[in-house]
């Protein structure tokens, strides 16, 4: 938004603070959480199961296209669902 005369004195008045609006849940979880909902839930987990692997599965370094960088919630979402 470009400031105009007419708007300049309501964008004053809006707080500077930034807060979190929109967060998703799956997003947002833990990967520990992540494990122990999955164990609980007989979930299967990456590779061989282990805590090692979940992680490396969940933190995309190098996203390569969309599908890559959403594959980790074809992980954490059956674990919340």
């Amino acid at each position: 938004m470009i400031p105009s005369p007419s708007n300049k004195g309501m964008l004053k008045s809006i707080p500077q603070s930034r807060v979190e609006l929109h967060v998703h849940l799956d997003g947002s979880l833990r990967h520990e959480t992540i494990w122990e909902l999955a164990k609980a839930k007989n979930l299967r987990l990456p590779g061989n199961g282990t805590f090692k692997e979940l992680q490396d599965a969940m933190v995309i370094r190098d996203p390569k296209d969309l599908f890559h960088f959403l594959k980790p919630f074809l992980i954490s979402t059956p674990c919340i669902a």
